[in-house]
């Protein structure tokens, strides 16, 4: 299971990318730092590649809704733009 702090972290790097405040190299970088803390805190092989798997899962999921809600977000200043 995912340390909640990792989740915060993670979500925290989410939500600045999707408003526009962090490029995707930096974007990037600072999650791939807040993963080697995570599986740094494992001892075993086992228990790091189980985890790796679950921050890949989940860094899917917030990747893609990042994505979409940078796509809304310049729709809708298009949209305000045209108007």
């Amino acid at each position: 299971m995912l340390s909640k702090r990792y989740v915060y972290r993670s979500t925290h790097l989410r939500d600045r990318y999707a408003e526009g405040a962090i490029d995707y190299e930096h974007y990037m970088q600072s999650l791939e730092k807040a993963k080697d803390e995570e599986l740094g805190l494992l001892i075993t092989d086992y228990e790091k590649r189980q985890r790796l798997q679950e921050i890949y899962d989940f860094e899917l999921q917030q990747f893609s809704w990042a994505e979409q809600t940078r796509k809304n977000n310049e729709e809708a200043h298009a949209a305000r733009i045209r108007e």
